[in-house]
């Protein structure tokens, strides 16, 4: 561990002389931005789906065989790339992408290495290689994933750091809102990292909600599956009619309006306390979960995104019910997922925060 760590740390040196003038220049503001929205990696999860990152790892990262690996060309224009999606300035050093690999890096087979040279008379321009070698560990994978996407597609990686701030929801606006079917349809999938706030950061700005996580649906090692939001009954009718039955009389527009109004319903009445009782009234002589779905609200308009969790029977049911429900709702989650259309996200990973 401690050479490869040393590998890394040379790398990272001979890129920032490079890119600005010298191993101790200043960070950037995009050094800045990767840290500390790309950072959370480097904390242990409280949730991870090794199942879906591998399959996802497997299709987007494609390590050939054990031998070999997948080449990451850092370079100037890499740089400008990601500044132009992210809205930020200065050169990225590799001093920042370092963050993401000290302590995630547990084998030889998983290494970084430098490589500056010109190609010829195809370019002139010098570059440092990354080289991704196969790997089996889900966080360490994930961290190769966030790398990729970062490098080859910065166009697909949203990192959602302040969602009181619209400006900051999808980067820059060559992007596209990162919660549009248009965005949701391209490929590859959009990679994003999600930052929920807390009971605190809502308090300071107006336009923010707490976390509130609305259990769902749920379904158990016994093969039994739950619907937990008509659990949710407080002092009046509940739940109210979810608006499907009006596709063929409303378009599009108003049937997206009916929605948001039917979920303002859940985020107006949301008690984490109800919400716990939910999923724990539903667990009982039932097994672990093997999936789960939540509701959150994002906006005060009704605006909300799906989260699909699926730990297949290995985590405990209390994670899903206080740490994820009660402490996200006090404390603030960090999520990172792909989307897909509604909008609804596939969870890739959770951290508290």
């Amino acid at each position: 561990m401690r050479m490869v760590f040393r590998k890394v740390r040379e790398v990272f040196g001979r890129m920032d002389a490079d890119t600005q003038g010298s191993a101790d220049a200043p960070k950037s503001e995009l050094d800045d931005f990767v840290g500390t929205n790309l950072g959370w990696l480097a904390d242990a999860p409280l949730f991870i789906d090794g199942d879906r990152i591998e399959g996802f790892y497997n299709a987007v990262v494609q390590p050939t065989h054990e031998q070999e690996g997948v080449k990451l060309q850092v370079t100037k224009t890499t740089s400008d790339r990601i500044k132009t999606n992210f809205g930020v300035t200065g050169e990225l050093s590799l001093g920042s992408l370092g963050q993401l690999f000290a302590g995630l890096l547990p084998s030889a087979k998983a290494s970084a290495e430098a490589k500056q040279e010109s190609e010829g008379i195809q370019s002139e321009e010098e570059f440092n290689e990354i080289i991704l070698r196969p790997i089996t560990t889900p966080q360490t994978q994930l961290v190769q994933l966030t790398l990729h996407y970062l490098i080859n597609q910065p166009e697909r990686l949203f990192v959602l750091d302040d969602l009181s701030d619209p400006s900051r929801r999808s980067g820059s606006s060559s992007k596209g809102f990162w919660r549009s079917s248009d965005t949701i349809s391209k490929v590859p999938r959009e990679l994003v990292f999600l930052n929920l706030p807390s009971r605190e950061e809502a308090r300071n700005h107006e336009d923010v909600l707490p976390t509130k996580l609305i259990p769902i649906t749920v379904e158990f090692d016994n093969g039994e599956v739950a619907f937990l939001y008509d659990r949710l009954k407080g002092d009046q009718e509940w739940p109210p009619t979810y608006p499907e039955d009006l596709e063929e009389k409303k378009n599009p527009g108003e049937l997206a309006t009916e929605r948001r109004a039917y979920w303002q319903e859940f985020e107006r009445s949301f008690s984490p306390r109800r919400s716990m009782m939910a999923i724990e009234d539903a667990a009982k002589g039932r097994g672990r979960i093997r999936w789960i779905t939540y509701r959150v609200p994002l906006t005060k308009e009704g605006d909300t995104i799906h989260l699909s969790l699926s730990p297949a029977q290995k985590y405990d049911t209390g994670t899903f019910v206080y740490t994820l429900i009660r402490h996200g709702y006090e404390h603030g989650l960090r999520l990172v997922g792909t989307l897909r259309s509604e909008p609804s996200m596939n969870v890739l990973a959770i951290f508290e925060k």
